[in-house]
């Protein structure tokens, strides 16, 4: 099956929810204090125990050395393209390269950018207003770069955040830094609770993300957080902050394997064109539990035999895996994945057919519900990561699959 360079889908921004009378409505007011029941820091205390963990971390000198890098990004759509329609709305983004300075990039999320013409500025720390130009938008996930002179700043020290993909575990501890709700600089603290969620689905969008996972946590971001940094105690950014549900306080991140692959190509491909390789056989996947894999026919045998690949995988994947070094702010790009983990006892199911581009050559040779077990010259492919990772490398050129 050839793999082509990705076309850009015929989708619709997804603006930022509105907030009601400046506030989100979300959940039950905080109980009042003052009944002689517990003291108003007591009962905080009880119903917000993220605070006391926010304390008795120490994050302030994470946030300090961070806080630079953050900036509140205005977006104006100068005329309608494709489904999106003119406008004005507001997100955040985060500076991930300062080299050069005049090529200085900040990542966001490509609903923020959107698809068409745009005038951007950015407001820094310290109060500077830049303008910014987007240099890329992914064709299938949710982020994307603007680009921007760092040596226009007079009062923001120029500052850049490390990514760190390989970060993103569940149970780790983080704080979302961004413009919840329209204001700058909030900061609120959740706890990674899963990384193999399929992509949320939007009901105020066209745009709908695809073949990746999502992480989850109870951050309770609203309109305006798009595009914030997720910081681990170390001051990395293991995630990119994407969406929410409308009536809970969950929270779907993006993980960031495709961002560092595209970030090391721009960094090292300034003047090429095109953008980076992107490839695709016009096939969306679903990552699918093994219970449900038993109903779509998968047998007990095949299910070991994936289960004793899984373990062989891991066990190779420990001996050679580095100390974790960054080169120049950015990490590796594989990414371990918690649940769906490259030790066997983690691996929990596999990716399936959900749908493809009808007339393509993936409609003449695959189903709905087919399990993908290999891919590329019998490797075992297990995640979106390594699904995209032979994808992107084989551009133009047959890829076998099982």
């Amino acid at each position: 099956m050839d793999t082509g360079p990705l076309q850009k889908p015929l989708s619709r921004s997804r603006p930022l929810e509105p907030s009601v009378n400046g506030k989100r409505r979300r959940g039950k007011p905080l109980a009042d204090a003052s009944d002689g029941s517990a003291s108003a820091d007591e009962s905080t205390d009880a119903l917000l125990p993220d605070r006391r963990l926010l304390a008795d971390q120490d994050w302030a000198p994470v946030i300090h050395r961070v806080k630079c890098a953050v900036v509140s990004i205005r977006v104006t759509a100068t005329r309608p393209f494709e489904d999106g329609a003119a406008g004005v709305w507001h997100g955040t983004g985060f500076v991930v390269s300062l080299d050069p300075p005049h090529q200085a990039l900040i990542l966001t999320n490509r609903h923020i950018i959107s698809t068409g013409p745009i005038q951007a500025f950015a407001t820094f720390d310290g109060h500077e207003e830049l303008p910014v130009y987007p240099v890329y938008r992914d064709p299938v996930h949710d982020f994307g770069f603007f680009q921007f002179d760092i040596s226009q700043l007079r009062f923001t020290p120029a500052t850049q955040i490390p990514l760190s993909p390989q970060g993103l575990q569940m149970g780790v501890e983080v704080l979302v830094i961004g413009n919840d709700n329209c204001e700058k600089i909030q900061i609120l603290p959740a706890t990674i609770a899963r990384v193999d969620r399929n992509p949320p689905e939007y009901d105020d969008s066209n745009y709908q993300d695809e073949n990746t996972f999502y992480a989850g946590a109870g951050s309770n971001t609203s309109g305006g957080s798009s595009g914030s940094p997720v910081i681990n105690h170390d001051g990395a950014c293991i995630a990119l902050n994407a969406g929410g549900a409308n009536e809970a306080v969950s929270a779907y991140y993006l993980p960031l394997d495709r961002v560092v692959y595209v970030l090391s190509w721009l960094q090292s491909h300034r003047s090429d064109v095109p953008l980076p390789p992107r490839g695709t056989f016009l096939t969306k996947f679903l990552f699918q539990p093994f219970d449900m894999l038993r109903r779509l026919g998968f047998t007990e045998a095949q299910e070991k035999g994936v289960l004793g690949n899984a373990l062989e995988e891991g066990a190779a994947a420990a001996g050679t895996q580095s100390s974790g070094g960054r080169s120049n702010g950015v990490g590796s790009e594989r990414a371990p994945r918690g649940g769906n983990g490259k030790n066997g006892g983690g691996l929990k199911g596999l990716l399936v057919v959900e749908s493809f581009l009808p007339g393509s050559e993936a409609a003449e040779k695959l189903q709905p519900g087919d399990v993908l077990l290999e891919v590329a010259s019998d490797q075992p492919c297990f995640d979106f990561t390594c699904l995209e990772s032979h994808l992107d490398s084989n551009v133009g050129m047959p890829i076998k699959l099982k």
